[in-house]
């Protein structure tokens, strides 16, 4: 007769990482930006070595991804290699993406979602991102194909 396992659940990240802690043996996948204090964290083997999670780590498993086939030029959506061997990055990792129409009925409107843009693609904004959520920041080829795709938002003709 098979074993069976205990499970349990908790609301939130904050929550989930608290019982995980306070549980011996437990295990589960949480955002680097929650874990703290004496939870461990996973080394991931990629290549023939193990990586351990960070923002240089994570940025270059980012850039180790490939543009989605069959976007529009400005689209930065990014296919993951979940299986790269590229050395010191961690392949499990979350892009996150802000979807913006590419023209819109003003020009105020348009210089407010550039302005907005062009700060969180910026090294302010991109330095803000790492404090308030260890996020990792854009390769410089990244940030310059996000800054080309900001500058192409127009209002419509």
């Amino acid at each position: 007769m098979a074993a069976s396992l205990k499970g349990e659940n908790a609301k939130g990240t904050s929550g989930v990482v608290k019982t995980v802690t306070d549980t011996p043996g437990a295990v589960t996948y949480a955002d680097d930006s929650a874990v703290s204090g004496k939870l461990g964290v996973a080394q991931i083997k990629v290549g023939e070595t193990f990586t351990k999670i960070s923002a240089e780590a994570a940025a270059k498993a980012v850039d180790a991804g490939k543009p989605v086939e069959g976007r529009n030029a400005n689209d930065l959506s990014i296919k993951l290699d979940r299986a790269t061997t590229i050395e010191g990055a961690y392949p499990i990792v979350l892009v996150s993406f802000h979807v913006v129409c590419s023209t819109y009925d003003s020009q105020e409107t348009v210089d407010l979602v550039k302005a907005f843009e062009n700060y969180v693609v910026s090294e302010t904004g991109q330095q803000a991102a790492a404090d308030a959520a260890k996020s990792a920041p854009l390769s410089k080829e990244l940030q310059d194909k996000a800054k080309a795709s900001i500058e192409a938002i127009k209002v419509k003709s």
